[in-house]
């Protein structure tokens, strides 16, 4: 309803301007004038991108913003008519528009509406300016005749702009016209009061404003814009690189020759951006080096080894973006070097960053405790501190483990604790100073698993669109671009997002490949001292993990039930321990580790909810298979009341519901039980 009277008033305004300028011969021509700078404008010209120049045209050229690679100015802004001044039209496109630099999420329609609409009155306000239309307005105003001012009184009124007839009283008696009826006037002179929804219609302006804002790299020069994706976050506006001119220039050198590398410079004292050495290798292994910021500088370096500086140089800048960002979190550098001891020159690299974000929160925990098994294997502690010189460590080092020998000297105490990972990762590089085949050994099942998870995603993708490979993550599937390159490729979204979830195994729920559920496995296998196989694949790390979550699940359970029950077994109310049926077969629960089993195993609430009941006698749980498809399992739940079965629920895997046939022949056993039960509620013997 509010809509329909706006869309009315917009509509009689317009009728409004237009019977003004059919009456006025001066307004026409003012009009004329405005056009002038506006009559080629289409929703398609207002922002242009001009690749093969670098320039922006905003407005079919009436604005021109350039990018230079020049000290002197890497933007600047021109028109190509000298008698106008483009001054807030460049303020806008410097201030206002955010040029986003990765795909985020959509942008909102109401802030894209926002946009261009405030855009649009801009232009139309300023060239209303250009042609000097105030004052023409004013003008025509107080020198109107009595006839003319009467016939625009006469339009004014009828429109319900006014009630009295001012311009008639200025031109009869030289009344003072109001402020208010100048400014309708001056209002109604606008291109867009004139010509309405028909000058640049606003759906077509929202959609090319928002393809400009991720338009930033295909007109911005590459070594600019690589400074700018390394220094903003997600996105920026052009007076904020016009803000930061100065830094950018004593970066244009380094972006033009090491571009991979130059969002390191975000942790490099800015005093030093001159020094061409800045990104040498060699700052990446070697403690206190004056240029990195305080944030990452200590008396150990980022990385221990040479090759796996090498490694991160070779990578592809979205992995070397990845890591730079978060060089300052030891677990990040931990996870870069096991990736560095095996070959990954197959995997994409997104797939890489997907491997070292999986393992970020846990590559430091597990290499503690790898390191930990070598120094217990290999002595490192004992050896050294050993009264035997024929049994001495020829590594010297400044750790003592803590809780193992009285610390007589100044070293330093360390535990297998990732506290002191940093210690422990200085104890490997001493160890494989000369034989980094010991660092080597240390990775080797971290490296494993790791690679194991890179070639698992990459068989995922293989095949794929790389358009796609952006949007496996379940979060990058909000953005509206997904969902037309879904379309283009004539894929459903569901069974592309299945193809990144773990087969069902053993009644599981579908686990995302993302999710943290092999990785809580891995924890706990790495403190079992042993060595992965050089052919591990993430499926049976997978199938591993589901056996191992069971058996936590389990003991878990186990646990909780002893706290509240002192009986492990009860009697049981079926005729036989096994029943038949002409199509299932019926195993009645009667023990702790039958109907923890059931639980753990079918994903239920059995055990937690029911098991008391059970062993007073008050329910009755049977597990259903049947005989026709051995993948079919249900759990029946049975009152026992009065020393008869009364059908509750009967549920599959996951807590789903079965089907009314099943639930008949579930019912129909239960009769048949009925008629011959055998339970003494007085004789809690088992059978």
């Amino acid at each position: 309803m509010e809509i329909d009277l706006e869309k009315r008033l917009m509509q009689k305004h317009q009728q409004t301007a237009q019977q003004l300028l059919d009456y006025s011969v001066s307004l026409k021509q003012l009009f004329q004038d405005q056009w002038f700078y506006l009559w080629t404008l289409t929703p398609d010209n207002l922002f242009v991108v001009d690749s093969d120049h670098q320039q922006l045209l905003i407005a079919d050229g009436l604005l021109k913003v350039e990018f230079k690679q020049s000290p002197a100015g890497l933007i600047q802004f021109s028109t190509s008519h000298p008698e106008i001044s483009v001054q807030k039209l460049a303020d806008f496109v410097a201030n206002e528009i955010s040029f986003l630099i990765r795909d985020l999420k959509a942008q909102h329609s109401l802030f894209l509406k926002t946009k261009v609409q405030l855009f649009r009155q801009l232009l139309v306000e300023e060239v209303f300016k250009w042609v000097d239309g105030e004052n023409r307005i004013e003008h025509y105003l107080y020198n109107l005749n009595l006839h003319d001012a009467q016939a625009l009184d006469q339009i004014m009124m009828d429109a319900g702009y006014y009630e009295v007839a001012h311009l008639t009283a200025f031109a009869a008696s030289g009344t003072t016209i109001p402020l208010s009826v100048e400014l309708n006037f001056k209002h109604l002179s606008l291109v867009n009061s004139i010509l309405g929804a028909n000058f640049l219609t606003i759906q077509p302006l929202m959609l090319a404003y928002d393809q400009l804002c991720f338009s930033a790299e295909s007109f911005i020069p590459a070594p600019v814009y690589r400074i700018i994706e390394t220094t903003f976050h997600d996105h920026f506006t052009l007076a904020q690189v016009i803000e930061h001119q100065t830094e950018f220039n004593l970066l244009l050198n380094h972006a033009k020759e090491q571009p991979q590398v130059l969002v390191f410079a975000s942790w490099i004292k800015r005093g030093y951006w001159q020094y061409s050495d800045i990104f040498s290798k060699k700052n990446f292994t070697t403690a206190n080096s004056p240029y990195w910021d305080e944030q990452i500088s200590s008396r150990f370096p980022l990385f221990y080894f040479n090759r796996t500086v090498n490694w991160l140089f070779k990578q592809d800048k979205l992995v070397i973006d990845w890591v730079a960002k978060r060089i300052d979190q030891i677990n990040v550098r931990v996870a870069v070097t096991a990736l560095s001891f095996v070959d990954t020159s197959q995997i994409h690299p997104h797939i890489l960053v997907l491997t070292l974000k999986y393992f970020k929160s846990i590559a430091g925990r597990l290499f503690v405790q790898a390191c930990h098994d070598a120094a217990d294997k290999n002595a490192w502690f004992l050896l050294e501190n050993s009264s035997d010189e024929s049994t001495q460590s020829t590594v010297k080092h400044p750790y003592v483990l803590r809780d193992t020998v009285p610390n007589t000297s100044n070293k330093t105490e360390i535990s297998a604790s990732v506290l002191y990972l940093e210690e422990w990762l200085h104890l490997l590089y001493l160890q494989a100073k000369n034989d980094q085949r010991v660092a080597k050994h240390v990775y080797k099942n971290l490296s494993r698993v790791m690679q194991a998870y890179a070639l698992f995603m990459q068989r995922l993708i293989d095949g794929l669109p790389n358009e796609l490979i952006g949007f496996i993550e379940p979060h990058t599937q909000e953005h509206p671009q997904f969902l037309a390159i879904l379309q283009k490729y004539q894929l459903e979204k569901e069974k592309f997002r299945k193809i990144f979830k773990h087969p069902v195994l053993q009644f599981n729920r579908n686990t995302s490949v993302f999710d943290s559920y092999v990785a809580d496995y891995l924890l706990d296998y790495f403190h079992q001292p042993q060595t992965l196989a050089k052919n591990v694949t993430w499926s049976g790390l997978y199938q591993q993990a589901v056996r191992w979550h069971q058996q936590i699940h389990y003991q878990d359970t186990l646990s909780k039930l002893r706290l509240r029950l002192d009986i492990e077994t009860w009697r049981r109310v079926s005729p036989q321990e096994i029943m038949f049926t002409e199509r299932w077969k019926f195993i009645e629960l009667n023990s702790l580790e039958q109907i923890i089993h059931e639980s753990t195993s079918y994903k239920h609430c059995l055990a937690l909810s029911y098991t008391e009941r059970i062993a007073e006698g008050e329910y009755v749980a049977f597990h259903m298979s049947s005989l026709d498809d051995e993948d079919i399992h249900l759990t029946l739940g049975c009152y026992f009341k009065f020393e008869q079965l009364h059908f509750d629920q009967l549920r599959l895997p996951n807590n789903e519901h079965a089907s009314k046939d099943v639930v008949q022949d579930a019912k129909l056993f239960i009769q048949q039980v009925n008629q011959h039960l055998i339970w003494d509620f007085k004789a809690r013997k088992v059978e």
